[in-house]
C-alpha cells in the first residue's frame, strides 16, 4: 500500500513539472512572438537573407519609428557584425514623413542593385544591401 502512495506521489510531482514546464514554453514563446510584432503605422526593414545563413544575431525585421543608426558596433540600432560593415556605415533618417538612408564618409550601400553613397530617399519595397545583408524596405502606410 505505501509503495503505491509513493507512486502517486511521484507521478503527481512529475504532473506539477510538467505544467510548470508547458506554462513557462507558452509564457517564453509569447514574449517571443511580442518581440517580433511589428507595428502597422510604422515602415520597416525585414531581413530578405536566411537566418540560418548568419553567424550573428540579427532581427528578422526592425520597426522605423525613429532615425536610426546602422553599424558594427554594439550601440546602434541596427546592429550587423560583418567584415565588410563599418562600426558606423549608415543612417536612415525621417523627415517630414519621407525616410532616407544615408551613409557615412568612406562607406556604401546598395538599393536595388546600384552602389549608393550620400543619402537617398527610400521607397516602398526598395532593397537594401549592406555587406552581405539584405532588406528590404516596407511602407505599406500612405503610398
Amino acid at each position: 500500500m505505501q509503495g503505491i502512495s509513493e507512486l502517486i506521489k511521484i507521478l503527481l510531482i512529475i504532473s506539477v513539472y510538467i505544467f510548470i514546464f508547458i506554462i513557462f514554453k507558452y509564457l517564453y514563446l509569447d514574449v517571443k512572438l511580442m518581440r517580433n510584432l511589428r507595428y502597422d503605422k510604422y515602415p520597416y526593414l525585414k531581413l530578405l537573407n536566411r537566418k540560418s545563413d548568419i553567424s550573428f544575431k540579427v532581427e528578422e525585421t526592425y520597426n522605423i519609428y525613429k532615425s536610426m543608426k546602422i553599424g558594427r558596433a554594439t550601440h546602434n540600432d541596427i546592429v550587423i557584425k560583418n567584415d565588410f560593415i563599418d562600426k558606423y556605415h549608415a543612417e536612415i533618417k525621417i523627415e517630414e514623413e519621407k525616410y532616407f538612408v544615408n551613409t557615412y564618409a568612406n562607406t556604401s550601400l546598395m538599393i536595388n542593385g546600384k552602389v549608393i553613397k550620400g543619402e537617398r530617399e527610400l521607397k516602398n519595397n526598395d532593397i537594401l544591401q549592406i555587406g552581405t545583408i539584405k532588406f528590404v524596405f516596407i511602407r505599406e502606410i500612405g503610398e
